[in-house]
């Protein structure tokens, strides 16, 4: 299996405290349910392996880094170190909780204040000067996905309600959704977990979302490189033209942090 290299695909999963993130992330990385979800503090990162459109002469394997956020009150002026150099983001809610549906917004503003270049593009506006309308997905430059969980826990009566009021937040937001049900997540004893089989209405979903996500990471690349070179070439001319040599001290490497967990599901 050949694995492109080079390019840094990071997904972030934002959402409340104990609707399932922990959970989501590990079934879309590893294909099984994780019987022993935890309380993640600061984050914690999981790699899934993706196939790039596949059946296009385009089709390549990569490895996306998909972040579960912790949402601890706690650490809310702290997680701002987590929400740089993101090319997508998977918003989970509870179906069965109508605040962690509203709070989506909040989750999204925090991303969107840290990188406001992330925010509404819209066509004609001064933004549009640094953005190309294309790279615009949805509501946001950057691709957006919804899941709810513990659609079990809803009755048949309530179903259409809580369905219409997560559908009006996905179009405000621009993306597309996806329904799960909670006992998939921890008594699941398929390899291939129903939801994500290949070939269903969920999976192809969430494939064209990543890859989505590894096209932003892409476009992403390409326009740090044309910023570095323009940078590289001011920097190297002087004030009559002449070459101008500068010495810059390395910037120290960012820690890496290893979150740890306990018994509470996140």
């Amino acid at each position: 299996m050949y694995i492109e290299k080079g390019t840094k695909v990071k997904v972030l999963v934002l959402g409340d405290s104990g609707v399932g993130k922990s959970s989501l992330t590990h079934l879309l990385c590893h294909n099984e349910a994780n019987k022993n979800p935890g309380y993640t503090i600061g984050c914690w990162v999981e790699i899934k392996i993706h196939d790039y459109k596949v059946g296009t002469p385009q089709e390549q394997t990569y490895c996306l880094e998909v972040w579960d956020i912790g949402a601890s009150n706690s650490h809310t002026s702290s997680r701002f170190i987590f929400y740089s150099g993101v090319d997508g983001i998977i918003l989970v809610h509870d179906l069965a909780n109508r605040k962690s549906l509203q709070n989506l917004n909040k989750w999204m503003n925090e991303v969107t204040n840290q990188d406001p270049s992330l925010s509404l593009v819209t066509v004609g506006s001064d933004s549009s000067s640094f953005i190309d309308s294309k790279e615009s997905y949805g509501a946001f430059a950057i691709p957006v996905t919804m899941i709810g969980t513990k659609l079990d826990q809803i009755s048949d009566e309530k179903r259409r309600e809580v369905a219409s009021r997560s559908a009006i937040v996905a179009e405000d937001f621009g993306c597309s959704e996806i329904y799960l049900e909670h006992a998939l997540f921890l008594f699941q004893d398929c390899a291939q977990p129903q939801f994500i089989a290949p070939g269903s209405g969920n999976a192809v979903k969430l494939s064209r979302f990543f890859d989505k996500a590894v096209d932003h990471a892409k476009q992403r690349q390409v326009t740090s490189r044309g910023d570095l070179n323009h940078q590289r070439a001011t920097t190297r001319r002087g004030s009559f033209g002449m070459s101008e040599r500068k010495r810059y001290a390395g910037s120290p490497l960012s820690g890496r942090i290893t979150p740890s967990k306990s018994s509470h599901q996140d």
